[in-house]
Order: C-alpha cells, then structure tokens, then sequence
C-alpha cells in the first residue's frame, strides 16, 4: 500500500483522531458542556489547584492521576476546556501510533493500519464526549503493548529499560483505576510461563526487580503527596474501600459487566471478529508454531480485560469497555492479514471496505454524538446565569445530584468536600451524615437540586431547605430547582 508511507500513516491516523473526538464537547466550536465523570475530573482538577488537598477536601472515587491530567488541560489554555481536548488528542494519537507499531512488528502495513482505524471505530460508540480515565489509559496500554510485543518477538528478551517503562504505563494505568491493569496481567502471565519453561529464572527475578522500581517511581510521589498533606487515610478509602462498596461484585453483576461491554461494542461487531478470530487463530496456531504464543496472549489479554477490566466493576457502563480496545489490534490485524489471500493486488481495497461495512452503525452513532456536542445548552446557560446574579464569587453553593461542571464554570466552590452526592450516598451513610452537616454549618447561599434528587436524600434534607431558603425562579431554567439561603 505505497500511498500509507511512513509519512502519510501518522496524518492520516492523526486525522481520525480528530475526527473521533469531533463528538467531544470540549472541542472547538462544541458547547463546552461535559459528561457526568468528566465534570467531577474538572472540578477537582480546578479545587487541587486552589491548593485543596485531593480527596481529603475533594472528594471522588477515581485515581489521583485523572486529576493531574486534566490539570494539564486547565492549565494549556488558561482554564479554557479545549485545552481538555487538546490532551485527549495528543494522548489518543499517542495510543494510535504505538497500535500501529505493535501491529507492524506482525503484520503488514495495509493491514496494520485498518486494525487501528477499527480500533478508532470501536471507540466512538463507548467515547460518550470523553474526558474518561479509560481514554487516557488507551495511551499507556498502546505504549506497553508495543514493548511487550516486540520482547515477545524477541524470545522475551527485555531491555531493562522496556520492563522499566512497561511498569511505569501499568503503574499509570493503576493510578487511573485500579482493574485497568488487566492488560499487564496478561503480559506477566505469558511472560513468566515462557522464561519459567525456558529455565530462564535469573532473568524473571531481574525482570521483577525491574517491574517494582518502574512502578514505585509512578506510585510513591502520590504516597508522598498523601502522608505529607495528612490524608493517607483519605486516599485509602477514596481508591479501595469505597469502590470495594461501590462495585459490590457478584457472579452475576461481574456477567453483567461482561455482557454489557460486548453489547457496547457491537456497533462494530467485535464480538463477532473476536470468535472469528478465536476459529482462524486455532489453525494458523498450528501451521505456524511461530506465531503461537502471539494468538495465546492475543486470547488471554481479550479475556482478562473482559473479566477485570469490565466484570469486577459489576457496573454496566459503555465507556468500561475502552479497556478492551488494546486487545483488538492484534486479531484485527490478523484477519485483516489473511484477507490478503483474496486478493493480493487489491487487499487494500478489501480491507477498507471489511471495516467500513462492519462500522456503519458506528459511524450514524458517531453523527449523533458530534450533532449534540454542537447542540447550544441554552438551559445550562441561563443556570449559570443565575448562579452568578444571586451569589457572589467567595460564596458556596452546593449542587444537588451529580453535575459538578456547574461550580467549575460559575466559578463558585462547593460547600462541601461531597460536591456530588450519587452515587456516593447510596454507598455510604457516613457520606450523606457529612454532606448534611457540612450544608448546616457553611450554609451555601445557593442549593441547585436536579430533577427528583431531593426525594432521594433523606427528609432532613428538605426539612432544612424548607426551614432556611427560599426558591427562587428563573427563566428558562426548568430541570433544577434553586434555593437561595434566607
């Protein structure tokens, strides 16, 4: 395929990332709204910098490192959102490039490439505008998964400095959500089996040295960060005892999990190209011995992203299934590859052709999220508004639900370290204890209560707003209701 030379393949990839990031809403020229997640990473990433100490004054459930990436965003362009979306972009062309390279060390060009645009169009239906700690983790996944790659083609022959960086990209996969490290898992276990098989037992445990340093560098500035802010504590429970809570994993929500993320991905058939793949990689397995622990990996990885990545959140999420993305390069490639004995001449031509019919549904769903990441949010404007004209900027307000990009772009802080409540009450009384007393002794001067939320706290809580506020109207706002403090 000459026209993809070595020059034209990272525009074009280049291109696409764009293009799929078109449905962001912090793109230019979108509405600069944000999805629920991606507002709770802003607020916080905005109060760290007003020097509020992570999860002990600010709280949410992610890793540390979502904030400190969307503080990269913030700072770019001077707190405008598309600074945002210019660290989306730059981390999902990183993650592109390094898919391709992993599939070059394999496959041919041609076929390299497509799997990476079916990779794109499998991320648009699960992006939902991005901002999310599974986006950013496709980048230090794409990284990992090249230097794997190329030590597995190697005979797992590791330099130090790829089983050190390998380690750092899981060490930040970790420090965006803690399951995202199924992928490393994977590599572990065909890594040791190969060299405990090969009697290679020195290099395992130098590898492992290796492993741990890679990992304390990415996790001990953040244990450093806590102890010396006093919120150890805080963290601790933040990162594992509450999503021990929240993801309350059974058998049957883990399956649920599972089966939501194949769903997720059927708008370009996955699924399907996985058990193809599954039928296909037997045989060649077994002509070409070569290439057997490549299909192996390939396999296992597919299915530990599955089980951890997407099952042990036993939350049915769409965008949990991004974590699944790094293990589709490698069995797109390959069926992408074996097309080639269709026809040699115009494989080209058929492997675009495969992945444009296999995303169609991805492309119509990808219209629609663009459509509404242009489409003006007058109400949110005019809740902004009011914000402003009944406060002033050194008050608190506090916004009943889940929609903290409210306090972000009125530039008013929340009351209290909870400044979104759902899930969190729902998980733990303690939260809804303290979000209480916290309103009772700041008393913010506005309360924003989305839709029926206040019917889902308890009844102290329209007690007081009954005893010390007033509703307020105000035009065009209709899916919130606004109390002002007396």
């Amino acid at each position: 395929m000459p026209a993809l030379s070595k020059y034209y393949t990272p525009i074009l990839l280049f291109l696409l990332c764009v293009l799929v990031l078109t449905q962001s809403n912090f793109a230019p020229f979108a509405n600069g709204s944000s999805g629920v997640d991606s507002g709770v990473f802003i607020y916080s990433a905005k109060a760290i910098m007003n020097s509020k100490i992570m999860y002990k004054e600010v709280f949410d459930h992610k890793g540390p490192l979502i904030y400190l990436i969307n503080i990269l965003g913030l700072v770019i362009l001077n707190g405008n959102l598309i600074g945002v979306w210019i660290v989306e972009l730059i981390s999902l062309f990183i993650a592109t490039i390094f898919f391709y390279k992993s599939s070059r060390l394999f496959f041919d060009e041609t076929a390299s490439f497509f799997s990476v645009v079916f990779a794109l169009n499998t991320i648009m239906p699960l992006l939902e505008a991005g901002d999310l700690t599974e986006e950013y983790y496709l980048c230090f996944a794409a990284i990992a998964l090249f230097l794997f790659l190329r030590a597995l083609k190697a005979d797992f022959v590791f330099s130090f400095s790829d089983v050190f960086l390998i380690s750092v990209c899981a060490a930040c996969a970790m420090m965006l959500r803690i399951n995202l490290v199924a992928l490393w898992v994977s590599f572990t276990i065909v890594a040791a089996v190969f060299l405990v098989y090969k009697k290679r037992i020195g290099s395992l445990i130098t590898y492992k040295l290796w492993v741990w340093i890679g990992i304390a560098v990415v996790v001990v500035p953040f244990i450093v960060y806590f102890y010396m802010h006093h919120a150890l504590a805080d963290a601790w429970y933040a990162n594992w005892t509450f999503n021990l809570h929240y993801a309350h994993t059974t058998a049957r929500a883990s399956w649920s999990g599972i089966w939501d993320a194949i769903s997720s991905m059927a708008p370009t058939h996955v699924g399907l190209v996985m058990l193809a793949y599954f039928i296909v990689a037997v045989k060649w397995a077994i002509k070409e011995p070569q290439n057997r622990i490549l299909h192996l990996f390939s396999v296992l990885a597919f299915l530990l992203t599955l089980i951890i990545g997407c099952g042990l959140t036993a939350r049915v999420q769409s965008h949990y299934a991004l974590a699944v993305i790094p293990a589709i390069i490698v069995p797109a490639a390959f069926l992408l590859q074996k097309m080639k004995c269709l026809s040699s001449r115009y494989h080209a031509l058929f492997c675009l052709i495969a992945v444009l019919c296999i995303s169609i549904h991805a492309y119509r769903l990808q219209k629609i999220f663009v459509r509404l990441a242009l489409q003006r949010k007058t109400e949110q404007l005019q809740i902004i508004n009011c914000i402003k004209e009944n406060t002033s900027q050194s008050d608190l307000i506090s916004v009943m639900g889940n929609n903290s990009l409210l306090y972000y772009l009125s530039g008013r802080n929340s009351c209290s370290r909870f400044h979104y409540q759902f899930p969190l009450v729902k998980i733990d009384s303690n939260i809804t204890k303290e979000y209480y007393t916290d309103i009772v002794t700041n008393k913010p001067r506005l309360i924003l209560c989305a839709g029926d939320d206040l019917s889902l706290l308890p009844s102290c809580f329209a007690v007081l707003l009954n005893k010390d506020y007033t509703r307020i109207r105000y035009d065009g706002v209709q899916s919130y209701r606004i109390y002002r403090h007396n």
